[in-house]
C-alpha cells in the first residue's frame, strides 16, 4: 500500500551524509531500546480494543491522547494489530531532526508519519492529515503538542474532526511503575515489567459547522473527556 509521503523528505536527502547517518543511528537506537521495553509490559487493554475491527472501523477516526503519554502508543496501536491487519494510523511529527527520528522508530511499529506541527507546518500537515483522512487511514495526534500547556487541548484535533467527518476517541494510557521526564509534559516511561492500564472514551462527533463559541465548548469538552479518562487510567 502506498505511504503518504512526509514534508521534508527531500530535504533530508540533501542533508550532510554525518548528519544522516546520525539519524539513522538514533533510529535504530531508539526503535531497539522501545521495542525490547516494550516486550516486557503487561497489558491491560479492553477486550473490544483487541477485536480485528476496533482499527479498521467503516469511518476512519482520530485519536487523541496527551504527549506525555506518547512513549506507550505505538506498542499499543501494534498490540491492536493495527498494521498486522492492514489498518493504517499516521501521527503529525515535527520537521526538525528530532522528528525524524521519532518517525523512523515509530515506523517500526507500522505507523506512519506526516510533517508538521501546530507551530511549523500546520497548514500543510493539516492538508495531509485530512487526506489521510479521506483515504480510510486513522490519525493519532497529541493536542497538546508540541509545546504545551501540558494537557490543555488545542483545536487542531477539533477543527480536523469538523473537516473530516471523523469521529474523535479520546485515548489513555498509564504505566504502574514508570519514570518520568522533567520535560515540560512530564513525559512517562513505564519501567520494564510495568503494567500498562488502557482505556478510551468516545467517540465524539463534530459537526461540520461551529461558530466561535460551539468551536470552544468542544474544545473544552475534548478536554474534559480526555483529562478524565487519563484520569481514570492513573487511578485504578
Amino acid at each position: 500500500m502506498e505511504q503518504t509521503p512526509a514534508i521534508g523528505r527531500t530535504s533530508e536527502f540533501r542533508a550532510p551524509l554525518w548528519r544522516r547517518a546520525r539519524v539513522s543511528i538514533l533510529v535504530f537506537l531508539g526503535r531497539m531500546a522501545l521495542r525490547g521495553l516494550s516486550s516486557t509490559w503487561r497489558w491491560s487493554i479492553p477486550e473490544h480494543m483487541l477485536a480485528p475491527d476496533f482499527l479498521r472501523a467503516e469511518r476512519p477516526r482520530i485519536f487523541v491522547f496527551w504527549h506525555g503519554r506518547q512513549l506507550m502508543m505505538p506498542a499499543l496501536f501494534e498490540r491492536c494489530g493495527g498494521p498486522t491487519r492492514g489498518a493504517r494510523i499516521a501521527t503529525l511529527i515535527s520537521r526538525h531532526s528530532d522528528g525524524r527520528i521519532i518517525a523512523g522508530i515509530i515506523r517500526g511499529f507500522g505507523l506512519e508519519s506526516i510533517s508538521g506541527s501546530s507551530s511549523n507546518g500546520a497548514v500543510e500537515g493539516g492538508r495531509r492529515l485530512l487526506e489521510f483522512l479521506q483515504g480510510g487511514g486513522n490519525v493519532a495526534l497529541t493536542p497538546d503538542g508540541p509545546r504545551g500547556p501540558a494537557q490543555r487541548l488545542k483545536q487542531g484535533a477539533i477543527r480536523i474532526a469538523q473537516l473530516s467527518g471523523a469521529p474523535i476517541v479520546a485515548l489513555a494510557a498509564s504505566a504502574s511503575w514508570h519514570w518520568r521526564f522533567g520535560s515540560w509534559d512530564r513525559m512517562m516511561l513505564p519501567l520494564p515489567f510495568a503494567r500498562i492500564r488502557v482505556s478510551h472514551v468516545g467517540p465524539l462527533v463534530v459537526p461540520d459547522e461551529l461558530d466561535a463559541a460551539a468551536l470552544d465548548e468542544f474544545t473544552h469538552k475534548l478536554e474534559l473527556m480526555l483529562n478524565e479518562v487519563t484520569e481514570q487510567v492513573d487511578c485504578v
